[in-house]
């Protein structure tokens, strides 16, 4: 009896081991995402990274994460839009690249907040999205979607670590 317990800790070592080694790429998603960047950037450089892209907004906001030195990810705004958010100084800035807004240094749910409590701030009044901002929607790759199916209580636990809205 004493080999079969010890035989069965020995397999539930194993398995433990290799279900961590499953979870460790999670937090290696993002390129780059470890590297400190502690810059002061300047607005007009991701304007230009913009200006040469073609598209609609979708199209545009992948070429700009494969063309941007920093992370960056899509933002869905209900559906009807998307922008990017750029990761730099432990923050997530908002940027439209279509139509080349800066969104005054803040994050898509910093802004969603806002406005889903009904304040628009002046900057957005001609922006043709600011109802958009009331649902937002973070997209990743297929590790993430079929994470989501597999193990629901983990993509909770990685979308408070990536900060973004649940």
């Amino acid at each position: 009896m004493n080999k079969n317990l010890r035989k069965f800790l020995i397999l539930l070592a194993i398995a433990g081991l290799v279900y961590l080694v499953m979870l460790v790429p999670l937090f290696f998603i993002y390129p780059k995402n470890y590297i400190a960047n502690r810059i002061n950037f300047n607005i007009e450089y991701f304007d230009s990274l913009a200006s040469n892209l073609d598209g609609d907004c979708y199209r545009m906001a992948r070429e700009f994460i494969k063309e941007c030195p920093f992370p960056a990810r899509r933002v869905h705004l209900n559906s009807e839009h998307t922008i990017v958010e750029i990761w730099m100084n432990g923050k997530w800035y908002a940027y439209d690249p279509l139509y080349k807004i800066f969104f005054n240094r803040q994050s898509a749910v910093q802004i969603s907040f806002d406005i889903t409590r009904g304040y628009v701030p002046q900057y957005l009044e001609d922006y043709p999205y600011v109802n958009a901002f009331k649902k937002l929607r973070y997209y990743h790759n297929w590790y993430f979607i079929i994470l989501n199916y597999t193990h629901p209580f983990y993509d909770k636990i990685l979308r408070l670590y990536y900060g973004v809205a649940v």
